[in-house]
């Protein structure tokens, strides 16, 4: 009677057993002496609450996880920085390729030349 005299007797009751705020075997003896399906229906129901919490523990968790797992937004801007500077370095290589004259500048016919070379056709496209 003290365990489930009243409706909220009760469902204290039942947050305690699904809590660990006291063993549920203990309610459970009582229970089952009233009715098996009852008794099964609270190892259900204590069952998925302990289910349920694990879950949601878990899933902070590896939500938590994930978040720390990422580079932050400086990390990646610094990563995108140092592949645009690679790639102005490529092509400043290139430049200094075409301009065979060592003006630092690309005249036409040098620019002509370079793009009928295979050797500059192929840099062209790793660029």
């Amino acid at each position: 009677r003290s365990m489930f005299g009243s409706v909220h007797l009760s469902m204290f009751t039942l947050f305690r057993s699904a809590f660990s705020g006291e063993d549920w075997d203990k309610y459970f003896q009582v229970i089952v002496q009233v009715s098996p399906l009852t008794a099964t229906l609270f190892i259900v129901f204590v069952a998925f609450v302990q289910l349920s919490l694990f879950n949601i523990f878990t899933a902070i968790f590896v939500v938590q996880a994930d978040i720390l797992a990422k580079p932050d937004q400086h990390t990646q801007a610094m990563e995108e920085t140092f592949k645009q500077r690679k790639k102005n370095e490529q092509i400043r290589e290139l430049c200094k390729m075409i301009d065979r004259d060592g003006s630092n500048t690309i005249s036409r016919e040098e620019f002509y030349e370079s793009i009928e070379s295979d050797n500059m056709r192929y840099e062209f496209m790793v660029c």
